[in-house]
C-alpha cells in the first residue's frame, strides 16, 4: 500500500485520546477499566458509557486540539462489509483494523470477546480478499517485529502479552497460539 509511513503513524495515534485520558483524567480511566471489567463489557463500551464519547471520538478531540494534519486521525469508515474494501477506504480500515485487533488480544475477558474477534477477523479477511490463515501469519510476523522494536528500545515483553480466553480451541486462542509461536522463534 502507499502511504505506510503515514498508516504506521495514524495506527499508532488512533491511541492518542487512551493515553490523553490516562495521563490526564486517571480517575476516569480507571473508572472506565473498572466499569468495563464489573460490568463484562469490552474497553470501547465502557469508555464510551463513561465518557460518553468512544476512544475513536477522545482520539479525534485531542488531535484537533494539537492542530495534527486531518490524515493522521483515520475516519473511522462504516461497519460491515461483505466484499472487498473500496480502495479509497483501505487505510482507514487497515488502521482500525490494527487497532481494534488489538484491543481485543490485550482486553480483560468479557462474554462478547470471542463474537467481537471472529467479527473483526472476518470483516478484514473478506475485505482484503485474504485467507484467515493468511491474515494470521503476516500479523504473527508483524508482531515479531514488534517485539523486537520494542526490546531495542528496552520494552517490557509483559507489555506485549495477551489475555487467553475459554474454551482453550477457539479461533482467537488458535491465533494468539501463532504469535506465541512467532514469539517463541525468536527468543
Amino acid at each position: 500500500m502507499q502511504g505506510n509511513e503515514s498508516l504506521f503513524t495514524a495506527a499508532l495515534l488512533e491511541s492518542l485520546g487512551d493515553l490523553a485520558v490516562a495521563a490526564y483524567l486517571p480517575e476516569i480511566y480507571q473508572k472506565i477499566e473498572s466499569t468495563g471489567q464489573s460490568q463484562g463489557w469490552s474497553y470501547q463500551r465502557a469508555h464510551a458509557e463513561v465518557t460518553e464519547m468512544s476512544p475513536h471520538e477522545v482520539t479525534a478531540l485531542v488531535g484537533w486540539s494539537y492542530n495534527l494534519p486531518e490524515h493522521l486521525v483515520l475516519a473511522r469508515p462504516g461497519q460491515g462489509t461483505k466484499s472487498r474494501w473500496p480502495e479509497k477506504e483501505h487505510h482507514e480500515r487497515v488502521g482500525h483494523f490494527a487497532n481494534d485487533l488489538a484491543y481485543n488480544l490485550l482486553s480483560w475477558p468479557y462474554p462478547e470477546i470471542l463474537g467481537d474477534f471472529a467479527d473483526v477477523f472476518s470483516q478484514t479477511t473478506l475485505g482484503l480478499e485474504l485467507s484467515a490463515e493468511t491474515l494470521q501469519i503476516s500479523l504473527a510476523l508483524e508482531y515479531q517485529k514488534a517485539l523486537n522494536l520494542g526490546a531495542t528500545i528496552k520494552l517490557d515483553r509483559s507489555c506485549f502479552s495477551f489475555q487467553k480466553t475459554r474454551p482453550e480451541d477457539s479461533d482467537r486462542n488458535r491465533f494468539l497460539g501463532v504469535c506465541e509461536s512467532a514469539q517463541l522463534a525468536e527468543v
